[in-house]
C-alpha cells in the first residue's frame, strides 16, 4: 500500500493582470491549475503529484500584532487527485462537497507545497486540532531513496539583494549533508524556518558546517594557513603556523572520510607522507598549547632519559634540552622525523637506535627517537577504538548509508574577497578529479607549514554573492570554471496581497514588485532588481511604508548613485518630489554655473505617510 501524500495548492492568480481568487472555478469544474507557465520548478512539482494525493485549496497570509506575527493558512477546499496529465500545469480533482473554510496557524506560502508534518496533515485534512505546542517531527522523504542524488561539490547562489539567498543556503546545506533534493528540503521546511535553522546549527555544533564571510581584508592566511603571533608564558611572542577555516574543515572531513574508507575491505590506506603531515601538525599544535600554558612537554629517550620541549618553530622544528644536562639546546627538524615515520610503523621496530637512525641522517638520534615515540603515543591516544568509530558518531545525522558523512563550508559574499589571493594554489584542488580518490588526485605543499594538503570528496563549498555588488562575469575566471552557479531571481508570485481584491485598500504586492523590477531591468540590468524577501512579512500599510523607507529607497539610492530622477522614474512623483530652485552663487569660481539659473532639485519625503493610492500608482500606469 502506497503512503498517502498531501499538498497545499494556491488559489490566487492574475490572468488579466488583476489578482483573482480561482477557488470557485476550481471547485465547480473539478480541477486545479496555476498561472506560472514556463516556470520549471513549479511545473516539476505539479508533475510530481500522484493520483490519489489529497490536496487542499489555500491562501496564506500573516496575522497578529507587530512583533507577534504568525503565518496563517486559510483552507477553502479539500479533495483527491483523480488524474494528472503530466503537462505540469494542472491536475483533475474530486472535491469534497460542503467544506467550510477554516484557518490554521501554519505557513505553506508557495503556490504548491508538500505537507509532510503529521500534525499539519491531521489538522488540514482530517479536522484534528493542532497541539498547543506543535511538536513537529523530523521530516523524512515519504519514499525510500532508491538512487543517489548527485549535487555539485562547489556552487554559488547569486542574485539581487532580498531574493532569499540566505534561506536557500540553509536548505542547500541540508540537501548536501543529507543527500536530499533541494526542492524537497524547501517544501519540507516551508513553514518551519526556525526548525531548519536549528538543524543547520546542530550540524555546525557537530563540526560538519562552517561559516565564513569574505571581505576586502580577508586573506589566504585566514582561509588556509598563516603565521600568527601567540603570547608565550614569559611575556614574549611566539610565531606559529595557524590553520585557517578551510584547512581545518578539510582536515576534519578527510579524517572522517578515511575512517569510513578503513571500514571497507577494498579501501587503500593514505600514503605515509599525507598521514605524517596531518598527524605531525596536530602533534605540534598539542605541544604548542602546553607551552602556552607554561608547561614543558616531556619526552623520553630509548634509554629513559627525559628531555623537555622548549619551543615549536613556525617551520615545525622542535627545540629541546636534556633535563639532566641542560647546557645545550638541540634543534630537530620536521624532515628527520618524516624519514623515520616513513620507514618504521612503531618505535619498537627500531632495534638499534644509534645505528639505524644515523643511516637516515640528522642530529641527535636519541632525541629523534623520543620525538617519534611521542608522536606515536599522541596518535594512539586520539585514534578511535574501531576504524570507523569517528564516522559512526556523525553518521546518524548524515542519513547516507555506506557513504562518509559530508561537510559544508558556507562562504557568504564570496565576490567581495580577492578570490585568487584567498584560495591561492588550492583552487585547483577543488575540482572533482583532483580530490582525494579522484582520477587525477593531487597533493600540494602548503607554503608555511611545508605539509602536503589534499581536498577530500566529502567536502562541499557553498557560496553566495550579491549581484548588485558585482556581476558573475566579473568573478575570477579560475573560480568560475570550478563552481556551478544557481541564479536566485525575485519571485513576486510568493507575495500575498494586502486586503481582498474587492477591498478599497487592496494592494497587489506581487504586481508592485514586478513593475518596479521591470523598470529597474530597463534602466539598469537584471542584476539590479529588488528581491521578494523584503515584502514577505508585510501585513499592513505601516509595514509597507517601513520597508520602503528602510530598504527599498536606500537600495535604489545605491543603485542610481544619487540620480534622483531615475528613482522618480521607478517610483513616481509620490516618492520623489521635484521643485525648481534658483540660488545666487558666489561669482568667479565656475564659468559653467554662475547662479541665478533655474535647476531641478529632488527630494524624497521619507517622513511622509504614503497612502494606498500612492503605492497603487506605482503599478497602475497608463
Amino acid at each position: 500500500m502506497n503512503t498517502p501524500v498531501y499538498f497545499a495548492l494556491g488559489t490566487m492568480q492574475a490572468p488579466n493582470g488583476q489578482l483573482v481568487d480561482m477557488t470557485a472555478d476550481f471547485l465547480a469544474k473539478g480541477y486545479w491549475s496555476h498561472d506560472h507557465d514556463g516556470k520549471v520548478d513549479v511545473e516539476k512539482r505539479v508533475r510530481s503529484i500522484p493520483v490519489g494525493a489529497m490536496v487542499a485549496l489555500k491562501s496564506s497570509f500573516v496575522s497578529g500584532k507587530k512583533g507577534h506575527k504568525v503565518g496563517m493558512l486559510r483552507i477553502k477546499g479539500l479533495g483527491t487527485v483523480t488524474h494528472n496529465p503530466g503537462d505540469g500545469m494542472r491536475v483533475e480533482v474530486q472535491w469534497q462537497p460542503d467544506v467550510k473554510p477554516f484557518e490554521l496557524p501554519v505557513g505553506y506560502r508557495h503556490t504548491i507545497s508538500r505537507v509532510n508534518s503529521s500534525e499539519n496533515v491531521q489538522a488540514i485534512f482530517h479536522g484534528k486540532p493542532l497541539p498547543v505546542k506543535n511538536q513537529q517531527t523530523t521530516v523524512t522523504p515519504d519514499k525510500p531513496q532508491t538512487e543517489e542524488i548527485v549535487h555539485p561539490l562547489n556552487q554559488i547562489l547569486y542574485g539581487p539583494p532580498g531574493t532569499g539567498k540566505t534561506h536557500a543556503t540553509m536548505a542547500w546545506t541540508i540537501a548536501l549533508l543529507e543527500g536530499r533534493e533541494f526542492a524537497e528540503v524547501v517544501d519540507a521546511y516551508d513553514d518551519k524556518r526556525q526548525e531548519l535553522l536549528a538543524l543547520v546549527d546542530d550540524y555546525r555544533q557537530r563540526g560538519q558546517v562552517e561559516f565564513v564571510t569574505f571581505h576586502q581584508s580577508f586573506s589566504y592566511e585566514d582561509f588556509v594557513e598563516g603565521i600568527k603571533p601567540e603570547p608565550a608564558s614569559n611575556g614574549q611572542l611566539n610565531y606559529a603556523v595557524a590553520d585557517g577555516v578551510f584547512k581545518r574543515l578539510a582536515r576534519e572531513a578527510r579524517k572522517i572520510w578515511q575512517a569510513q574508507q578503513d571500514g571497507k575491505a577494498d579501501s587503500a590506506p593514505l600514503v605515509a607522507e599525507d598521514t605524517f603531515d596531518e598527524s605531525y601538525a596536530a602533534y605540534l599544535d598539542s605541544l604548542s598549547q602546553q607551552l602556552q600554558k607554561g608547561q614543558r612537554p616531556r619526552l623520553n629517550t630509548r634509554q629513559g632519559h627525559p628531555a623537555d620541549v622548549l619551543k615549536v618553530d613556525a617551520d615545525g622544528t622542535l627545540i629541546l634540552e636534556h633535563v639532566n644536562s641542560a647546557q645545550m639546546k638541540h634543534r630537530i627538524g620536521r624532515e628527520w622525523i618524516r624519514g623515520i615515520y616513513a620507514k618504521y610503523d612503531q618505535p619498537d621496530d627500531i632495534q638499534q637506535v644509534y645505528r639505524e637512525l644515523r643511516l637516515l641522517g640528522g642530529p641527535n638520534v636519541s632525541l629523534q627517537w623520543a620525538i617519534f615515540k611521542g608522536l606515536k603515543d599522541f596518535e594512539a591516544a586520539r585514534r578511535p577504538a574501531t576504524p570507523n568509530a569517528e564516522a559512526a558518531e556523525i553518521a546518524p545525522l548524515s542519513k547516507l548509508a555506506g557513504e562518509a558523512p559530508r561537510y559544508v563550508l558556507i562562504v557568504d559574499e564570496i565576490n567581495r574577497g580577492n578570490v585568487a589571493n584567498i584560495f591561492g594554489e588550492l583552487i585547483t584542488l577543488l575540482e572533482e578529479d583532483k580530490r582525494v580518490g579522484g582520477e587525477n588526485e593531487l597533493t600540494l605543499t602548503l607554503p608555511y607549514s611545508k605539509t602536503g594538503f589534499k581536498v577530500p570528496p566529502n567536502l562541499y563549498l557553498l557560496g553566495t554573492m550579491n549581484t548588485a555588488d558585482r556581476s558573475v562575469e566579473a568573478l575570477d575566471t579560475a573560480l568560475r570554471r570550478r563552481f556551478g552557479f544557481v541564479e536566485m531571481l525575485p519571485q513576486p508570485e510568493l507575495l500575498d496581497p494586502l486586503g481582498e481584491p474587492t477591498d478599497a485598500q487592496h494592494l497587489d504586492l506581487s504586481k508592485l514588485l514586478r513593475v518596479i523590477n521591470e523598470r529597474l531591468e530597463y534602466l539598469l540590468d537584471r542584476d539590479h532588481q529588488l528581491g521578494h524577501a523584503w515584502l514577505l512579512e508585510v501585513t499592513d500599510l505601516d509595514d509597507l511604508r517601513r520597508v520602503f523607507r528602510n530598504k527599498v529607497i536606500p537600495q535604489l539610492q545605491e543603485y542610481f548613485h544619487g540620480r534622483w530622477g531615475r528613482i522618480g522614474q521607478v517610483l513616481g512623483a509620490d516618492f520623489v518630489e521635484v521643485k525648481t530652485s534658483t540660488v545666487q552663487l558666489m561669482p568667479g569660481f565656475d564659468d559653467d554655473l554662475d547662479g541665478g539659473e533655474e535647476r531641478s532639485v529632488y527630494h524624497i519625503p521619507l517622513d511622509k505617510d504614503w497612502s494606498e493610492e500612492a503605492f497603487r500608482r506605482i503599478y497602475q500606469t497608463t
